[in-house]
């Protein structure tokens, strides 16, 4: 039996669950993270948007090769496993019928997308069933904050028989005040997990090694850090939500 945490980007999984992670294989659990929207972006027709990320991240052209090799350095540190499955990240999308951007500017992450993704649901669905096991347990995001890839990639995911869990995504759900503010499914019950000061260091440390994210954030890593512990005290960190009979 494995702990699959479905990471809708090269980050999501660690930023908002690497205590419980680090906490789960201390304790012998089996873990993996599986990051979705990690492709090399095209060549070119990129927004301005697009452009004005990839110079924040730091790196000319195509940022993807250092982002997925911050992510498996991450995955390293806290001994879990990993896979990158090659998806486009929203930014870089287009709708179908006019071939418009599905993403021109930050709010549009934010907003529901004014057609289906359907032909990208059915591949993600075929992916992932290739890959799940039957005894597999999977771990999805709540979608805090409403990101369109986060709220995919639990549509997705909430379609598999398997036994699920629910994470609050962070940097997001830092944001709010209470569990009552998260997207938590009907009957969800938290599941806690009493985090060690060696779950919170390698937290740090392991979120702290996308340094190519963290001024979309944070103003430094120390602040990141400064965020995780108050993350960590609150009713909304060190916890998964799982709901009780799932028959889904």
């Amino acid at each position: 039996m494995k702990f699959i945490y479905f990471s809708p980007h090269l980050d999501d999984a660690i930023f908002s669950c690497g205590g419980i992670i680090s906490h789960q294989i201390r304790n012998n659990e089996h873990v993996a993270i599986w990051s979705f929207f990690t492709a090399d972006p095209p060549t070119d027709n990129l927004t301005l948007f697009a452009r004005i990320l990839h110079h924040r991240w730091g790196k000319q052209g195509s940022p993807y090769a250092l982002r997925r090799q911050e992510d498996i350095d991450a995955c390293q540190l806290l001994s879990v496993e990993w896979k990158h499955f090659g998806f486009e990240d929203c930014i870089y999308r287009r709708y179908p019928t006019n071939d418009a951007p599905l993403v021109r500017k930050k709010a549009d992450l934010f907003r529901p997308v004014k057609e289906p993704e359907t032909q990208l649901e059915r591949r993600l669905f075929d992916v992932i069933q290739m890959n799940l096991s039957p005894q597999d347990q999977i771990v999805l995001p709540l979608e805090a904050g409403g990101h369109i890839d986060h709220v995919l990639i639990k549509n997705v995911g909430s379609m598999f028989n398997s036994k699920k869990y629910y994470y609050p995504d962070f940097p997001y759900a830092g944001k709010l005040h209470s569990i009552g503010e998260l997207n938590l499914p009907k009957k969800a019950e938290a599941s806690r997990f009493s985090l060690d000061s060696s779950d919170i260091a390698l937290w740090k440390k392991a979120s702290a090694t996308y340094r190519s994210q963290i001024s979309s954030f944070w103003k430094s890593t120390e602040v990141l850090e400064e965020e995780i512990e108050e993350f960590a005290a609150s009713p909304l960190g060190a916890a998964l939500w799982s709901i009780r009979n799932d028959s889904k």
